[in-house]
């Protein structure tokens, strides 16, 4: 099985809970014996890249990682987008142009989308998906790590109503849920 992976960061070391999740979920299904190819943003704590838009790499369990640029873009410039901000900083700095080139020149059995950070992906692999033959369609697969509405809503509510942090935590929380929808 050939299965293409999106994911946030390189998740190693993994010393946060969504980085503990995603490398043991990547592990364990690298060691089913699928072909596993991964795109992310590489690790801004311990780089191993070329710090490139489209560094490649292979782990010691078969994983081929495309790695984008560590640092990530600024949320204020995802105002001016449909996307929330995790997502607007997530597609930028290699991910993007990795995920083109990947549905372009490879036939995938699955796509799986690791978190909803990732939901700008979504329509550019249902394109891929619709253009193939009735045996050839990938499986497209979504990991959530939260309910991100219910969070980020919360998290808005917290904030002070009327101020332009509030505001702008509230107007990405509602993106972040017609994504997540």
């Amino acid at each position: 099985m050939k299965v293409l992976w999106l994911t946030r960061k390189y998740p190693r070391p993994a010393n946060s809970g969504e980085l503990i999740y995603s490398n043991g979920l990547i592990r364990s299904f690298a060691a089913t014996g699928a072909e596993l190819t991964v795109i992310a943003h590489d690790n801004d704590e311990l780089p191993i890249g070329s710090h490139g838009d489209e560094s490649r790499y292979t782990d010691d369990d078969g994983v081929v990682w495309i790695l984008g640029e560590p640092e990530l873009g600024s949320r204020i410039a995802s105002l001016l987008t449909p996307y929330p901000a995790d997502s607007w900083r997530l597609m930028n700095g290699g991910p993007a142009v990795a995920l083109a080139k990947s549905l372009a020149e490879e036939s995938w059995d699955a796509v799986v989308i690791d978190h909803a950070a990732l939901g700008w992906a979504l329509s550019r692999i249902r394109r891929y998906r619709n253009r193939g033959t009735a045996t050839s369609k990938p499986l497209i697969v979504y990991l959530s790590h939260n309910h991100e509405a219910k969070i980020r809503r919360e998290i808005a509510t917290k904030s002070k109503l009327f101020s332009i942090r509030g505001l702008a935590l509230r107007y990405d929380a509602e993106k972040y849920a017609r994504q997540e929808e």
